[in-house]
């Protein structure tokens, strides 16, 4: 039996609960960011710098009132302890040592405060946390709007769309999407929460719209679809394999219209065949990242002011570009082919994982969904990967109880042939 698995089934303290919301709330982006920081140097503030101090402290102290648990759930999650020790390793050829070390601890706490939460959570408790905190920003955001609408609402680009607590409207409407799947697989799980989990599901919706981001829409259609769909169907094998590859079908058709009919897929969804600018990004970040394949220009230093291939890129697209924009790219330029590796086998796992416990209805109604979630917005924002970001720790988070839940599945099914074996080997 895994050791990790009962104590997720236990109810948590209020404390314990606060802490995991404060450490959230830290790591949503919202607010401080805007506050302290400018979306060209989001790293710049020395005052939140050393905010994330204690943060840190408190993910190290919960790492190690779990160390056994921890240690359990090691060996499941190499891949991605390999990915973080990579980050580390890369300050070697990295141009910027201290600035690869930082942000590689960065990296470490907050993958860490994802395997604590996978460890302590159940799923709807898991689900009913990250509605919560959404539902907190969700707040945030309006009370935000409506006091000061300077802060809240876009006016320089995107006039009038709603950027809440964030630097703009699509990383808004990202995180109200996510709230809206998370408060509809509280509404599946726990029936005494449906009506106020209904009702968060609705408010995020109107939020997204009021976010104009397309992608966020979509996200949003995307994450209610599965949980309703997965869940009702996962009674019946065959519908759900249907579905699955339904969806894999779908996928195909829009990558193939992406390669041949680019202009006629974009008409579609109402955006421009650039993506506002994105595509520039990757083709000029695509020829950065060719100069370094394998091992990449050091984790978290390609953007770091005056670099000499950051600035090329800036100058070129006439604008300070602050990320790719696409968290493989993201991946490739700072880590090269070996971070890619390593990011794609970890995506392997996770659909493995995922596939194989779909009977499971809390996997059905929050996991699946998330984790689709999370790598559709991947593809043009880069979240792969990222220190004090909560798109990654709910992603290891998510990767964590799937992991435990199969390894908890083979020692029960290891167990009766474990009894047999001992029983034959017993002689009175």
């Amino acid at each position: 039996m895994s050791l990790a698995a009962p104590a997720a089934a236990r109810p948590l303290a209020p404390a314990l609960w606060l802490t995991f919301g404060a450490i959230a709330l830290m790591m949503s982006e919202a607010l401080l960011g805007p506050l302290l920081t400018t979306p060209d140097d989001p790293d710049g503030s020395p005052v939140l710098r050393v905010a994330w101090l204690p943060v840190y402290a408190a993910i190290a102290g919960l790492l190690a009132w779990q160390l056994r648990d921890v240690l359990h759930a090691a060996p499941r999650l190499v891949l991605v302890l390999a990915l973080v020790m990579l980050a580390f390793l890369s300050a070697l050829w990295s141009h910027a040592l201290e600035l690869t070390l930082r942000r590689s601890l960065a990296l470490a706490m907050t993958t860490g405060f994802g395997l604590v939460l996978g460890l302590r959570l159940s799923w709807a408790q898991m689900a009913l946390f990250v509605a919560a905190i959404f539902g907190l920003l969700a707040l945030g955001s309006v009370i935000a709007v409506i006091v000061s609408p300077s802060f809240g609402v876009m006016s320089e680009i995107h006039v009038g769309a709603w950027r809440g607590l964030w630097f703009e409207k699509n990383a808004f409407g990202a995180a109200m999407a996510r709230g809206s799947a998370a408060a509809i697989a509280v509404a599946i799980l726990l029936p005494r929460w449906r009506w106020p989990a209904a009702l968060l599901a609705g408010a995020s919706v109107i939020l997204v719209l009021a976010s104009t981001s397309k992608t966020a829409l979509l996200l949003t259609l995307i994450g209610a679809v599965l949980a309703v769909a997965l869940s009702v169907s996962r009674a019946r094998i065959a519908l759900q394999l249907g579905l699955i590859w339904a969806g894999a079908l779908g996928v195909g058709a829009i990558a193939l219209l992406y390669a041949f009919a680019p202009a006629f897929l974009f008409g579609l969804i109402g955006r421009e065949p650039t993506l506002t600018g994105r595509t520039d990004i990757w083709g000029e970040l695509a020829a950065a990242a060719a100069n370094r394949p394998w091992l990449g220009y050091g984790f978290g230093a390609f953007w770091e002011i005056n670099h000499l291939e950051a600035e090329r890129i800036r100058n070129a697209l006439q604008w300070t570009v602050p990320s790719a924009h696409n968290g493989w790219l993201e991946v490739r330029v700072a880590l090269g082919f070996a971070g890619l590796i390593l990011v794609a086998a970890i995506a392997a796992q996770s659909l493995v994982l995922l596939l194989g416990q779909l009977q499971d209805r809390a996997v059905a109604a929050f996991a699946a969904p998330s984790l689709a979630m999370f790598f559709l917005a991947a593809g043009s924002e880069s979240i792969i990967a990222q220190p004090n970001n909560l798109s990654w720790v709910l992603f290891v988070a998510i990767l964590t109880r799937l992991a435990l839940n199969a390894g908890s599945r083979r020692d029960r099914r290891r167990q009766p042939l474990e009894l047999v074996m001992r029983a034959r080997a017993f002689r009175p």
